[in-house]
């Protein structure tokens, strides 16, 4: 039997940012993923990671909507299947 793509059910925040010093790379913070016991963010960039939420926000701006569309495309879709809900800061509604 082949498996089906879901989408989630629920939504999940992400911030979509730019880094300062790297043209055009574009990445998302989960900031509801917890990453490790020491705080960490899940980074997404085509793959997850780890990153620190401070570091990540100083080295980055926000993205526009028409720069994350590929990468918040992406995350829609399989395997990951986000539903998207962009935030400009952690602990918005």
């Amino acid at each position: 039997m082949a498996d089906t793509f879901k989408q989630d059910d629920d939504e999940t925040s992400v911030m979509f940012r730019r880094w300062r010093n790297k043209q055009h790379e574009i990445f998302a913070i989960i900031p509801s993923e917890e990453w490790d016991r020491r705080g960490s963010v899940t980074v997404f960039d085509g793959c997850h990671c780890g990153g620190n939420y401070q570091a990540c926000i100083r080295g980055s701006r926000p993205a526009t909507p028409e720069e994350y569309a590929p990468l918040k495309r992406s995350m829609e879709s399989a395997p990951y299947g986000y539903r998207v809900r962009v935030i400009k800061r952690r602990g918005t509604r």
